[in-house]
């Protein structure tokens, strides 16, 4: 970004910040039509949710520096990253646990579990950001995995169905939404790319999967010291399964309207995911069909 489109170093750290965030959505639906190892598919799923919650912490600090004029200091950066996490785990914990002994008042009404746990969603969201000032996104996190281990087994098959598909059907609609909203800037600028199409369209997504090839080769090399061991088969679907999503289409979106860079920062990422969300699940089911990955 800085030396490509003249961006200043902050801000390219945040155009980066935002698209750390991985989306398994896709995956995951190119997993059901494969034996894929438990173990991959909670490595996956994993990375994602906790890199959303990490991701939104660095781009709120990066706001915080870039919009609000607040010194950057490692210290400061590192303790306010700290308590964003540890505040959000607890406050998510307490909230999922409280939600959930809640919910067994109304356990003969199948309609009710899935009520209260939008109000949990959207509740421990706002008590984070707007009330205690951290993370909205891992207080989330921690208060729908609590409420799931407290009540899953104690759930029939017919309300966990219920359950399930009325979430599924949620991020469903939710993800279509933020990509209805990020293409309508992105088809207003479009035909104003003129010559910038190869620095636009292809640059862009080559160095992201040039930098998540090097982070997962790298990050497993790494592990090995600890004798945490990921195939080579594995680390090649790690490599491919690195998908942009929904995250990244939020947070670009939330940016000022008056940001200088904002209508770069859209385009490039909506064009970017664009690719992304097509080209990445083609490689990688092929790359499925044609390997077979060890337990």
């Amino acid at each position: 970004m800085v030396y490509i489109f003249g961006v200043p170093l902050l801000d390219a750290l945040l155009f980066g910040a935002i698209l750390v965030a991985t989306d398994p959505v896709a995956v995951g639906a190119i997993f059901t039509r494969f034996q894929i190892p438990h173990r991959l598919n909670v490595i996956i799923e994993g990375e994602s949710l906790f890199n959303d919650g990490t991701c939104v912490i660095s781009v709120n600090l990066l706001k915080n520096i870039i919009f609000l004029g607040v010194a950057f200091s490692l210290l400061g950066a590192t303790l306010s990253l700290l308590w964003s996490l540890v505040g959000a785990i607890l406050l998510g914990t307490v909230l999922g646990w409280l939600t959930a002994r809640l919910s067994r008042l109304w356990k003969d009404d199948e309609l009710v579990v899935p009520t209260i746990t939008v109000a949990l969603a959207i509740g421990s969201y706002l008590i984070a950001d707007h009330f205690l000032h951290i993370s909205g996104v891992v207080a989330t996190l921690f208060a729908a995995l609590v409420f799931v281990y407290t009540e899953q087994k104690k759930l029939s098959k017919t309300e966990r169905l219920l359950f399930h598909s009325f979430w599924d059907y949620l991020g469903f609609m939710t993800n279509s939404l933020l990509f209805f909203l990020v293409g309508i800037p992105l088809i207003h600028h479009f035909f104003d790319i003129e010559g910038n199409w190869l620095a636009v369209c292809i640059i862009p997504i080559v160095i992201v999967f040039i930098s998540r090839a090097i982070v997962v080769y790298g990050g497993s090399s790494v592990m090995r010291i600890f004798r945490v061991k990921i195939s080579v088969s594995w680390q090649n679907v790690l490599t491919l399964g690195g998908i942009r999503g929904g995250i990244a289409v939020a947070l670009v979106l939330s940016l000022p309207a008056t940001y200088q860079y904002k209508e770069i920062f859209v385009m490039i990422i909506g064009i970017l995911i664009a690719i992304n969300l097509v080209l990445n699940p083609i490689l990688l089911h092929e790359y499925l069909k044609k390997t077979k990955l060890a337990s």
